[in-house]
């Protein structure tokens, strides 16, 4: 099930994060804890650039066909 196989590691605490089955992810957004938009990818790589992000904590939206995913980072 797809449910279970979507998931996001940071590889690089300050630049990457990887995106587990990427090709099943249909938009990856970040956000900041407050709901701001910062970064949106449609069809997403399996790695993420997030050097241009400042540090903090952010949440991570996948949106898939199965549902919508989220997961917090800290960079």
């Amino acid at each position: 099930q797809v449910l279970n196989q979507i998931a996001a590691e940071q590889l690089d605490a300050t630049a990457q994060l990887y995106v587990e089955n990427s090709a099943e992810v249909l938009t990856l957004r970040v956000l900041t804890v407050d709901g701001t938009n910062v970064m949106q990818i449609d069809q997403p790589g399996r790695v993420v650039d997030l050097s241009t992000l400042s540090a903090g904590q952010y949440v991570v939206v996948m949106q898939t066909a199965a549902g919508t995913f989220t997961q917090y980072i800290t960079k």
